[in-house]
């Protein structure tokens, strides 16, 4: 056989097997058929600049066909991480700061441990309006402080026994919270780690006295894949 009809045969069978392998590939890949109210909803949001209307869309149709472009706008929209900084005045009148997600701890004193007297969580890259952040304390026979943005201390002239953070806005539904703290009885030398339960971290009910040594506090996004 000529060489060139040689070539010539071999570009016919490349070709078939590429047009064969493309049919195949297309064939595994099922054809979406949007119901009407999924094409309805989609083309009332799909130029929206708000997250939530993509998470709507999701949760009303978590198998539609626009949901990749929804999941894609919602990373595009929702900042994947929050700038935390958490600071704490402790006892012994020490003010100590670290960012979101290190232990921050009150540590122990020549003369025994020391606690937390007050505290705060701040947010540095979220839109304040979209995403804050509150906090609450409680102390021994003061009972429970206020919900506030700002700094939290106990009422009364007792240490911080327990606290909870919150998160208020429209973007709180796109991140999880997660607290955890460490607790100490009296001036033992012995310290808990907790994770905080149905938002409270601290002293639980019926329990000796304790009072909050450290804390640590994130946000993370959830995940849109």
């Amino acid at each position: 056989m000529l060489p060139m009809f040689r070539a010539l045969i071999l570009s016919a069978l490349v070709a078939c097997s590429l047009t064969l392998t493309s049919s195949l590939a297309k064939a595994d890949i099922p054809a979406c058929t949007p119901d009407p109210d999924d094409e309805d909803i989609w083309g009332l949001i799909k130029n929206s600049n708000d997250p939530l209307d993509y998470l709507r869309y999701l949760q009303q149709f978590p198998q539609g066909c626009h949901r990749s472009a929804a999941k894609f706008r919602i990373n595009a929209l929702v900042p994947a991480t929050v700038d935390l900084r958490v600071g704490v005045l402790t006892s012994d009148n020490r003010r100590i700061e670290v960012n979101g997600a290190t232990w921050i701890s009150a540590g122990l004193s020549g003369a025994g441990p020391n606690w937390v007297n007050q505290f705060y969580v701040q947010q540095r890259n979220v839109d304040p309006t979209k995403l804050k952040i509150q906090v609450r304390c409680q102390a021994e026979g003061a009972g429970f402080s206020e919900w506030i943005e700002g700094p939290c201390h106990p009422r009364g002239p007792t240490f911080m026994q327990g606290f909870s953070v919150g998160l208020l806005g429209s973007l709180r539904e796109f991140y999880n919270l997660e607290v955890a703290c460490l607790t100490k009885v009296g001036k033992g030398a012995d310290r808990t780690e907790r994770v905080a339960s149905e938002g409270w971290c601290g002293t639980l009910p019926g329990e000796a006295r304790r009072y909050v040594n450290g804390m640590s506090v994130s946000i993370t996004r959830k995940t849109f894949d």
